[in-house]
């Protein structure tokens, strides 16, 4: 049984065991079979490869993506999430990190979501520095870790994830992907449903969904542990096109 309400959004880059987990740990708490848009990125062919053997489609983003002018290493994130939502076909879409892991159900989230009157629900980011010691400040956004957003909404309203489009900021502050998407909700008159951190059913494992030399510790943490606890999960033909 499929949920036609909503399709599953991800993009991935250089992190086939990181994405493996991720629609495991999803299929360990909800079962059936999902609507999935699964933006492909990587130079190499192992995450393809791993897709292919489960049975599991998605979509080549080197050949659907165009690149920006005004690109830097991480276009094909947001690039990848304005394509998956446009071509979306069910009424709301769950994006998702790939180094997310499921810990329970999100059905009562998204049954939360859409008896409210609101056009998005997520992890709420507050205006702050990214870092302490750096001295810009990136603007309040939805992150874009775990979303739940309405399709119809964001593409009358022709929104986009560029955290590089030109908004009102001041000089030291900047956007990230999902700032836009926030400030044009409210711009709008619409509003948001925000998860709060401790209440939501889902670990976002950050720094995985790029794959990184400066990773490879927590990376080989997170194969020793996750991968293990999720070894026995059978995803073959679990996930189809929206």
């Amino acid at each position: 049984m499929k949920d036609e309400r909503f399709t599953i959004v991800t993009c991935s880059y250089q992190t086939p065991i990181v994405t493996e987990c991720l629609l495991k740990s999803y299929y360990k708490y909800h079962k059936g079979v999902h609507r999935l848009t699964l933006i492909e990125n990587s130079t190499d062919e192992l995450t393809r490869d791993m897709l292919t053997d489960y049975s599991i489609p998605y979509v080549d983003g080197n050949k659907v993506l165009v690149k920006p002018e005004n690109c830097n290493w991480a276009w094909t994130h947001y690039c990848g999430l304005d394509w998956a939502v446009q071509n979306c076909n069910t009424p709301y879409c769950l994006i998702l990190d790939t180094d997310i892991l499921f810990k329970g159900n999100i059905i009562p989230y998204f049954e939360r979501f859409i008896d409210s009157d609101v056009v998005a629900s997520g992890i709420h980011m507050k205006r702050g520095k990214p870092k302490p010691d750096h001295d810009y400040y990136m603007l309040p956004r939805l992150h874009p870790c775990f979303m739940l957003l309405d399709v119809n909404f964001f593409n009358s309203n022709n929104l986009t994830f560029d955290p590089y489009i030109d908004m009102p900021k001041e000089e030291n502050e900047c956007l990230d992907v999902g700032s836009y998407l926030y400030h044009m909700i409210y711009k709008l008159g619409e509003s948001i449903l925000p998860i709060h951190p401790t209440d939501k059913p889902f670990i976002h494992c950050e720094g995985l969904s790029w794959a990184k030399e400066d990773n490879k510790e927590k990376l080989d943490l997170y194969n020793d542990m996750v991968c293990k606890d999720l070894s026995d999960i059978n995803i073959t033909g679990k996930f189809i096109s929206t």
